[in-house]
């Protein structure tokens, strides 16, 4: 709009990301109405965005916050087989969830179901690196030792764990 508040319609309009990103056109002159319309891509980094946009003596400073995009995969951090004694704690199982950018996604539920021993935690939201994390201990069973960890809408991992002999508990002497 000009000085008086009326559309200016063949005005030259000039779009500079600032960093990353980038716009469908740099230079674009105004409709009927004074409007302008471009495609303003932010890039694959998360975080702020500046668009710097000019016409004639008027400037604006455009901000915008780029966030992850919804979860897509879930990625072990730990091994997917584990191995403890009975009644032990094997390594702590420890899993990524990302945005199919590769991004960590933040506030992830993830449900974790063991079919035997005991769990730290059955459920948890990823922080903000995107991990979720639990303790798993053996029970006494010697097979059939499997944790899911389940990602709704995303899927699942399944590790398995090998239960190890136990140590002697005495010695005779023969």
């Amino acid at each position: 709009t000009d000085q008086d508040g009326r559309d200016v319609w063949g005005a030259a309009v000039l779009f500079t990301p600032v960093g990353e990103g980038s716009v469908s056109a740099r230079e674009v002159v105004s409709d009927e109405q004074g409007y302008v319309d471009i495609e303003w891509f932010f890039g694959l980094i998360i975080g702020t965005r500046v668009l710097q946009v000019e016409s004639g003596k008027a400037e604006l400073a455009v901000t915008v916050q780029a966030s992850a995009a919804p979860p897509a995969e879930i990625v072990p951090v730990s091994p997917l087989a584990a191995s403890a004694r009975t009644q032990e704690t094997a390594e702590e199982v420890a899993l990524l969830v990302t945005d199919r950018f590769g991004h960590p996604s933040e506030g992830v539920r993830v449900i974790f179901r063991v079919t035997a021993g005991t769990l730290g935690r059955r459920s948890m939201r990823t922080g903000a690196d995107g991990l979720a994390t639990t303790d798993w201990t053996f029970g006494a069973a010697l097979q059939g030792h499997f944790l899911r960890a389940v990602v709704e809408d995303v899927g699942e991992l399944l590790f398995t764990g090998e239960v190890l002999p136990g140590l002697p508990q005495r010695m005779e002497r023969i």
